[in-house]
């Protein structure tokens, strides 16, 4: 099934990169240099939703790892498992932008910057720079699953609101659906 990810707030899909002298957390770039979220990444936070979703009901653990895996361990390709693939931007945004020949970094992203407090007062030292996905654009990838479990796939993803890096501190507030037939030519 297809889905769209709009995001609500600025948000990093982190890289796990940083640059010295530049920013301490960056953003993941393809290789035209359009952010994108990985599918694996996307596929933990749904196993970890699955998770409370067969605890809440009663589905239990068989359930969940003919599904997703065991927790730590690559997915194996069973009958049931679940597969996610990369979230992009929309086609036709990346290819207005790649005929504008215009950097993807300054269209898509901002920086942003941080510092630890102390007892109200700035700790030395801890000015941190993020580079964030700005709020508001959509991204589209595809939930692959079994036919009689995407209801309860699509409940699963319907739990998700928040993803990607610093997504604790506020980053990262999303809203997923799924793109019904008539809306597929994203």
């Amino acid at each position: 099934m297809k889905v769209r990810m709009e995001l609500i707030s600025d948000t990093i899909f982190g890289s796990g990169i940083s640059v010295p002298g530049a920013e301490d957390i960056g953003v993941l770039f393809d290789r035209n240099g359009f952010p994108y979220l990985k599918g694996s990444t996307l596929r933990g936070i749904l196993r970890e939703e699955a998770e409370n979703y067969a605890a809440w009901t009663g589905k239990g653990r068989e359930w969940l790892e003919s599904r997703f895996g065991r927790s730590g361990i690559h997915p194996g390709s069973g009958a049931n498992c679940v597969t996610v693939t990369d979230f992009e931007l929309p086609y036709e945004i990346r290819s207005l932008v790649m005929k504008e020949n215009v950097r993807c970094e300054d269209i898509f992203t901002s920086e942003r910057t941080f510092t630890k407090l102390e007892n109200g007062m700035v700790e030395d030292g801890s000015l941190r720079t993020a580079r964030c996905i700005n709020k508001g654009f959509v991204f589209y990838g595809e939930v692959l699953c079994n036919e009689e479990d995407e209801k309860e796939i699509k409940e699963i993803l319907s739990f998700v609101h928040w993803i990607g890096t610093m997504r604790t501190r506020g980053f990262g507030e999303v809203a997923l659906s799924v793109v019904e037939a008539k809306e597929e030519n994203c």
